[in-house]
């Protein structure tokens, strides 16, 4: 629709809107048995009252004259349906490029009216410059998807604090693209992620990955890469839980999960144990294997190197060079986390 049919519209429910007004004056006027039509055919007041004011004096019926030689009809200019305006409008749509999407010519095109639809009291507090700047809703959109991304790594953090936690995995050799357009997998996969909280450093250690898939021949989970240390001893454990369950469902997946994750965890904390001695001071030249199934240190104040045998998280046998004393064994021998204090008994 042209800007020219849109004016004429708008004149014409201004004229409807008009003609509605008088005829309710006139039942009114009716109503209360006065006439308040201003001018009547002599262009005198038409209130009985004052008519003869206006015969003996005729000079203050000039400007009333006057008056009434204009128009009787005067509408109301609005911003739009003023004829400058109009003008304006018309050159600003001659500088817009031809060749923009629609959305884009509708935001250039559309009057600020934004602030206008609220009370003056709170129109400073809102912000509708997104509603007219497409850069502005793009950052807009850019950060609310930021935002749920932020929410999902929440979540995921969330679930990965329990040390256990599985993810969709797909291996491309097993995507098989069908004539229809979709692409079907032949295997499923399955992720599982093992994270050990260490308090010492109160951080997560590096992760440990198993990926599982499932059997062609039937419907069990089978490993298919790993990357959990050698000493805890995977495949053994795997295969001790197929003897006794399947290994079909993802609740197995789980008590196969925390066994694994328990053998990890009891490996860190004697690690961590033996750590936080050296770093009180109390034992120097600190070694473990991987597994930390054996220790050695020094003792401060004692020239004697210390081997210890520790199975679990008990400390089963020892050895000692070049000193050794009876008295020893019962100081050194017993569980890794009172090994702190057993020390303090052998140095004093």
């Amino acid at each position: 629709m042209s800007e020219d049919a849109v004016l004429q519209q708008e004149i014409d429910s201004l004229k409807a809107e008009i003609s509605e007004l008088r005829r309710k004056q006139e039942a009114l006027d009716k109503d209360l048995g006065f006439n308040f039509s201003v001018y009547n055919d002599h262009g005198t007041v038409g209130i009985p009252e004052t008519a003869n004011q206006f015969t003996k004096f005729p000079a203050l019926g000039g400007p009333l004259h006057q008056k009434s030689d204009k128009a009787q009809v005067t509408l109301l200019r609005t911003p739009d349906g003023s004829p400058s305006k109009g003008m304006a409008r018309s050159m600003r749509y001659e500088k817009i490029p031809s060749d923009i999407s629609e959305p884009e010519w509708v935001l250039r095109t559309q009057p600020p009216v934004e602030h206008k639809m609220f009370d003056s009291g709170v129109a400073d507090l809102i912000d509708t410059d997104i509603l007219k700047s497409p850069s502005k809703r793009k950052s807009f959109a850019s950060s609310r998807e930021q935002q749920e991304r932020l929410q999902k790594l929440d979540i995921e953090n969330f679930y990965r604090a329990f040390g256990r936690s599985l993810f969709p995995v797909v291996d491309p050799s097993d995507l098989r693209p069908q004539e229809s357009g979709i692409v079907e997998v032949k295997r499923q996969m399955l992720g599982l992620r093992i994270e050990v909280f260490n308090e010492l450093d109160r951080s997560f250690e590096p992760p440990h990955y198993i990926l599982f898939k499932r059997s062609l021949n039937n419907d069990h989970w089978d490993i298919f890469r790993h990357t959990v240390p050698s000493y805890v001893g995977l495949e053994e454990v795997f295969e001790h839980m197929r003897n006794h369950n399947t290994l079909s469902d993802i609740s197995q997946i789980h008590t196969f999960a925390k066994k694994v994750y328990k053998a990890l965890q009891y490996v860190s904390i004697k690690m961590q144990q033996l750590r936080s001695l050296e770093m009180s001071g109390k034992v120097s030249n600190l070694a473990t294997d991987p597994a930390c199934t054996i220790a050695s240190f020094k003792i401060s104040g004692v020239s004697t190197l210390f081997k210890l045998k520790i199975e679990g998280l008990e400390i089963v046998a020892y050895s000692c060079m070049p000193l050794s004393q009876k008295n020893w064994a019962t100081m050194l021998l017993g569980p890794v986390a009172t090994l702190n204090d057993r020390l303090d008994l052998l140095t004093s």
